[in-house]
């Protein structure tokens, strides 16, 4: 009698740790977090169940803990951005004191900083941060801003803000300079962005769907092109664009299109022989330097991703948008 009451213990126990427990919790988080990114960016971005389970398999949350997370650790596990990895860690972090204590500056508190103070505490992905609202504030008086927001906002390779550079394109501005898209800095030209814009990224296409892929290569039909050969997408992508594949492919046939093209060997030839309309275009447009990059410009103050895949490998750059 008493063995059946211990495994209904046991069982209750397993239970509550399931549903209480550190994996709970960050699976918790980890699905807020994306539903409010990819709800931002217009699209399904992320997905949070293929990001708990990477995270689980790597050991960073487990029945026990869940372990300290750091931005490079994430941009290795899941394959995302720097400042996407770091936006998570700050979601993820499971601090008790977190709710005795203010996680961001109060209004009032961001009314009495300094441009300095506000830039150091600035977070682009904190849309309704005071900090955010403060420096919009201020901004509005700022000559020539009278029709737009002035970019003052500049990033540094790794995604964290340049505090300098941005401080000094806003007393530029303060003395009624022009708005400029780019300015010149001692690691290179850097490129200017408004209050609460994201920096510029180049993400991947998917070579069916057209949708945006993760930066590991991972698509949300669960495949990771980023196993098949760009000329493998190539094809896949002019396939499409020849109607001899759709881009509502069924899973099936989706998966045995996969395979193909992720056959290291003779992936390209099979495709080859499965789309000759897209077959001949494609040796037309590598003879020429045409072929797509499958590659697009996301911004997240943009209405849509600006996508032009061929004048994109054909170019090499990503245009300049000229004096605001």
């Amino acid at each position: 009698m008493n063995q059946p009451t211990q495994q209904s213990s046991g069982q209750l126990s397993q239970a509550s740790n399931v549903t209480g427990g550190p994996v709970f919790r960050a699976s918790a988080r980890i699905h807020e977090f994306v539903e409010r990114y990819n709800k931002s960016a217009g699209q399904d971005m992320l997905n949070a169940d293929q990001i708990v389970n990477k995270l689980k398999e790597s050991g960073v949350i487990n029945d026990e803990t869940s372990a300290a997370l750091n931005p490079e650790e994430l941009v290795n596990i899941i394959g995302v951005t720097k400042p996407v990895a770091m936006a998570l860690c700050r979601a993820m972090q499971d601090d008790p004191k977190r709710s005795h204590a203010p996680s961001r500056p109060s209004r009032l508190r961001a009314e009495s900083m300094t441009i300095r103070q506000l830039l150091e505490g600035y977070d682009p992905n904190d849309f309704g941060a005071p900090i955010v609202r403060e420096l919009q504030e201020r901004l509005a008086t700022v000559p020539n801003s009278s029709s737009r927001q002035p970019p003052v906002i500049v990033f540094n390779q790794d995604g964290t803000l340049d505090v300098d550079t941005s401080e000094q394109l806003i007393n530029w501005y303060i003395l009624g300079e022009p708005l400029v898209d780019y300015v010149h800095t001692s690691t290179g030209v850097k490129r200017t962005h408004v209050v609460g814009e994201l920096p510029q990224q180049i993400v991947g296409i998917h070579p069916i769907t057209r949708e945006n892929l993760l930066s590991s290569g991972q698509g949300i039909d669960g495949f990771n092109w980023a196993h098949c050969s760009l000329a493998c997408r190539q094809m896949l992508y002019l396939a499409v664009e020849a109607g001899e594949l759709t881009r509502d492919t069924d899973r099936l046939h989706l998966m045995t299109i996969y395979q193909m093209a992720s056959n290291e060997e003779s992936g390209l030839g099979l495709l080859q022989n499965a789309f000759p309309r897209a077959a001949v275009k494609f040796l037309e447009l590598e003879q020429t330097g045409g072929l797509p990059s499958l590659k697009r410009i996301r911004t997240r103050s943009s209405s849509s991703d600006q996508t032009d895949p061929a004048s994109l490998a054909r170019d090499g750059i990503y245009g300049h948008r000229g004096t605001r």
